[in-house]
């Protein structure tokens, strides 16, 4: 064992955390990704703590030095040279490091210096594979130098190359040349040479040429244009890895390949193009890729990554602004509603059931967390640390949750907390993978309240807006997120209504002030605890950003909407009727003789609410109203402790549950199960894809089953301009401002009397003025 780790970059330098073998493979340590990456100062420091690194090799038996060859990075190279790594030790297929060098271009910019002979020797060459290998070191593969040699024409050196593959693989400058002046592979061909002989990794030449001359010249002279390596690739597999654009287009055009087949792990020329930053590949093919439907281009390899996700493993983030500003991949979320029930979320369960509606092996690219009755009433009034606990639980159970779902591709790291926000009772967390968060430009957030009192925010709304990079510093992409909370019990429908109109009217963006960190924390006043990712100053134009509709942009809308499946309470027996988990459709129990009744599809069908918002069709059952005897019973899951071998060497333990087989589902008798919970989004620009749109199972804390909405969304702006259903009151930041004054009052009254600490300081404050009087009015009686 070779002992290496690595830990939190810092002044004071790298830690050494972790042991890691001596044979690594590539995904597995994140020394390959700084290699691959160029990335030279952060290696100088990770190897300055782990100085056996030295000796680490990957699954094809490369080392670091290998790599850096492969991949064309020369101050890596240089650097590792400097150090002392032997540049001539071999890889499993007996190629080294100086051998990768100086046969290929740009060996000028490597500290190398050549002794020709001895390559030739190590590498068991004849004159013909020197001439041909060693033409930018001034060697020359003439007619003359192929006369005395005839018979070595077709002989393979210790790769198992002719000199035909050598010579395949000079750069496209000197292939020319040669071409034009020496006719050096016209030369090898006319002479005999095989134009589909193997290397030791059955390569033929073709897969090293990088001149479409020379392409079309081997071709005709029979080479086989759709061979395969031992690998399974086939030349568009190596001409993606080399970033060969005018081959990749002739390939396509001419020749009938695609850049989606798979190679023996799953990888297609487009996966690879983006794994090597062959950007020039990338831009002339983003015309081709548009035309192909989104669950080709974000297809995955067997390691299930997309090429989003491999652009970022690789560190290349010029190839991930490429793919997010040419619209080739669509944003990956995941959006949760959840009432909380004013209590404190049991993050085990929740984290263990949080993924549950998600149907792909891919991490979402956004989470969204709407959130209802966060925290008691004066904890949410208050906000600021009376608040922060509550929000900390969710962040704790996103991470847990990321790790258990995704243990081994190290993610548990990868989310930022964009942005969390609440206005009294009603919450949103953002959270953003760090390739979608540097594209983050700007945030925006708005809150209204629409309680029945002053219009406070036991019910109301709170929204995130942000603007995403799209294209150059001209275009961006807007989404838009909002949590709602509305008026409770059957009978008032138009009341909701009303809310509705009252959101509309009263919530409007602001720009988020704060500092440049990711926020964790929401404060309850509405505005000094709000942190976005980036601050204010460095948006674009986000001024003109106002309501819910406007601008266009993708917007969803979620929350505890309380339509309910009746007009009015129940009556005794009416609980006989209700949904229970049965199996035909002909039991009157069924959900799809209850779904009809729901208040919120008859009051959208006649354009009394949620105007210009659709939804996904439901198929679960009701989320609300739940008994406690439901919470206790999904307490009686089995919740486990698991561990997971993480990318880094670490091993990490989480909560897997298995929640209790619904075989009844225990509602409270008083009031008639409905879908209180939904997702909508924007009919306008609907998601690309829906994949799933269920509710998680029934929490222990809540009598409100979370609901979740699994989707792409797309990242070109909307385009189309809605007219809004309702205008901005003028006076929407007078009555906010109102309603605030309110909620402290509110708060600090509901804190003081409602809560153990509020009311320890109340009697202390109480025991504090009488003792104070009685010692004063003892002073005073003891006076002459």
């Amino acid at each position: 064992m070779v002992s290496a780790g690595f830990g939190n970059m810092s002044s004071e330098g790298l830690r050494v955390m972790v042991n890691v073998p001596l044979v690594i493979p590539e995904e597995d340590h994140i020394v390959w990704s700084l290699v691959i990456a160029g990335n030279l100062e952060q290696l100088r420091r990770l190897m300055s703590c782990g100085k056996n690194l030295v000796h680490v090799r990957n699954q094809w038996g490369q080392s670091l030095m290998h790599v850096a060859a492969k991949i064309h990075q020369p101050a890596v190279f240089n650097y590792l040279l400097s150090i002392g790594m032997d540049e001539h030790s071999q890889d499993e297929n007996q190629k080294t490091a100086a051998t990768t060098v100086l046969t290929r271009r740009g060996s000028e910019e490597y500290a190398l210096t050549l002794d020709a002979d001895d390559l030739a020797d190590r590498l068991g060459w004849t004159p013909l594979h020197k001439a041909a290998a060693l033409v930018r070191q001034g060697f020359q593969l003439t007619e003359d130098v192929l006369e005395h040699e005839q018979g070595d024409i077709n002989i393979k050196d210790v790769l198992g190359r002719t000199p035909l593959h050598w010579l395949a693989e000079n750069g496209e400058t000197d292939a020319i040349r040669l071409l034009t002046q020496d006719r050096c592979a016209a030369v090898l061909l006319d002479a005999g040479s095989n134009a589909n002989a193997r290397d030791s990794h059955q390569r033929p030449p073709l897969h090293h040429f990088d001149n479409a001359e020379l392409l079309h010249l081997i071709v005709q002279k029979g080479a086989d244009v759709y061979m395969t390596d031992d690998e399974g690739c086939n030349i568009m597999h190596h001409v993606a890895v080399s970033d060969q654009t005018a081959l990749a287009i002739i390939l396509l055009d001419w020749y009938g390949h695609t850049l989606f087949i798979t190679n023996h792990t799953g990888d297609t020329p487009l996966a690879l193009a983006v794994q090597n930053n062959s950007l020039g590949v990338m831009e002339a093919l983003v015309p081709v890729l548009s035309d192909f439907p989104t669950v080709i281009r974000g297809a995955t390899n067997r390691s299930h990554r997309n090429i989003l996700h491999l652009a970022a493993m690789y560190g290349s983030t010029g190839m991930m602004d490429l793919l997010a500003t040419s619209c080739l991949v669509d944003l990956n979320s995941y959006i949760t509603t959840f009432n909380c029930g004013r209590k404190l979320i049991d993050v085990d369960y929740f984290s263990a059931n949080l993924y549950n509606g998600l149907k792909t092996d891919l991490p979402p690219d956004l989470i969204v967390l709407c959130l209802q009755e966060i925290a008691p009433l004066g904890y949410s009034f208050l906000g600021g640390s009376l608040l922060a606990p509550y929000l900390a639980r969710f962040t704790e159970a996103i991470s847990l949750a990321t790790t258990r779902k995704f243990a081994g591709n190290d993610t548990e790291k990868d989310y930022v907390s964009v942005m969390a926000r609440n206005v009294g009772l009603t919450g949103i967390m953002v959270f953003a993978k760090h390739h979608l968060a540097h594209r983050v430009r700007w945030v925006q957030t708005g809150g209204v309240g629409v309680g029945q009192w002053f219009e406070m925010g036991n019910k109301g709304a709170v929204g995130v807006r942000l603007g995403l990079h799209s294209d150059g510093n001209i275009q961006e992409t807007v989404f838009t997120f909002v949590s709602a909370h509305l008026a409770p019990f059957e009978k008032d429908w138009e009341r909701r209504n009303e809310d509705w109109k009252s959101i509309c009217e009263g919530l409007v963006f602001e720009e988020a002030g704060g500092s440049s960190r990711a926020a964790t924390a929401v404060g309850g006043d509405g505005q000094s605890e709000r942190e976005p990712l980036l601050s204010s100053a460095d948006r674009s134009d986000a001024a003109g950003l106002r309501g819910i509709f406007s601008p266009p942009s993708h917007l969803v809308f979620a929350g505890d909407l309380n339509y309910r499946t009746s007009d009015k309470s129940p009556a005794p027996g009416d609980a006989d009727t209700w949904p229970q988990p049965v199996d035909t459709d002909t039991d009157p129990r069924h959900l799809s003789h209850f779904l009809p009744k729901d208040q919120l599809t008859r009051e959208r069908s006649k354009g009394e609410t949620l105007h210009l918002l659709t939804e996904a069709p439901i198929d679960f059952p009701p989320t609300y109203k739940y008994s406690s005897a439901a919470q206790k019973h999904a307490l009686a899951s089995s919740l486990t402790t698991a561990s997971h071998k993480m990318r880094d060497g670490r091993t990490v333990e989480t909560t897997e549950s298995r929640p209790p087989a619904e075989e009844v589902w225990l509602w409270a008798q008083h009031r008639t199960p409905s879908w209180c919970d939904r997702v909508l989004f924007l009919e306008a620009a609907p998601p690309k894809d829906v994949f799933a749109y269920t509710a998680l199972p029934i929490q222990p804390t809540s009598d409100h089953r979370p609901v979740v909405l699994s989707c792409s969304i797309s990242i070109k702006p909307v385009e189309a301009q809605l007219k809004p259903p309702f205008e901005i009151r003028k006076d929407w930041k007078q009555r906010r401002a109102a309603a605030r004054r309110y909620e402290l009052i509110i708060g600090l009254l509901a804190y003081l009397g409602w809560t153990w600490e509020g009311e320890a300081l109340l009697a202390g404050t109480v025991v504090g003025v009488v003792g104070g009087y009685l010692v004063l009015r003892a002073l005073v009686g003891s006076g002459p």
